[in-house]
């Protein structure tokens, strides 16, 4: 049934006090950085009830129930081109019905925005190496330089200026594909820009209900096709 603007109001009242699958309740027991958000609700409204109204007006009755103050962000402007940010982080799946941690692979070529998200169950250097490996599959070529965080699965030693002591299979790895890499300085991080809020954006995405699956691969199968459907819709 769709849900008309005129009575969203009513109608959201009675789902977060009636129904445990209102996203507001559902975030009771989320983790902070997989809460809804009023846009990731407002998606939700036009996906799964037909939601005819505009996004301010979901915006408006949030903002009602809770006021948050906005974050500043510096975007990392870069040329055009085969130009990629890597970084990853964590996030709350249901696998089999019990709630465990998943690392999250993310990388985003800077141009074309298209996204590429993998989740591990460790951070060791392998979930790295093999992500890489995928990546370069969905997005159908090695692009040229990737910019880095000072991760130690990538980074043996930090030297002078951007100069860094690579691990010893990292360097083989791009060796093998032909790709370059770029540093972020020491603690700027958000000198990578768009990683950092794809990172945000993938938690509240992608994770935002708390993903229930049986397996990682189900989870990942997933993961990907919905990044094929958003870099379709580009």
């Amino acid at each position: 049934m769709a849900i008309h603007a005129r009575s969203f109001e009513k109608h959201s009242n009675q789902q977060m006090s009636q129904n445990t699958n209102c996203p507001l309740r559902q975030d009771e027991q989320a983790p902070p950085k997989q809460r809804h958000t009023a846009r990731r609700i407002y998606q939700r409204l036009v996906e799964e009830y037909g939601f005819t109204g505009g996004e301010s007006t979901v915006r408006s009755f949030v903002r009602e129930l809770k006021i948050t103050k906005p974050k500043a962000f510096v975007q990392l402007e870069l040329p055009q081109g085969n130009f990629t940010q890597f970084d990853r982080g964590q996030a709350d799946i249901l696998l089999k019905g019990r709630q465990v941690t998943v690392q999250v692979f993310c990388m985003r070529c800077t141009f074309s925005r298209k996204i590429f998200v993998k989740t591990f169950f460790h951070k060791k250097q392998e979930a790295l190496l093999q992500g890489h490996v995928n990546a370069f599959e969905f997005f159908g070529s090695v692009l040229q330089t990737i910019t880095y965080d000072n991760l130690k699965t990538v980074v043996k030693k930090i030297l002078g200026g951007k100069n860094r002591e690579e691990q010893d299979c990292f360097v083989r790895l791009r060796a093998h594909y032909s790709f370059n890499s770029h540093f972020c300085d020491p603690a700027k991080g958000n000198q990578k820009g768009q990683v950092e809020n794809l990172v945000k954006m993938v938690k509240q995405q992608y994770f935002t209900p708390m993903p229930s699956v049986s397996s990682l691969d189900e989870l990942n199968q997933m993961l990907l096709a919905k990044g094929q459907r958003l870099a379709w819709n580009g």
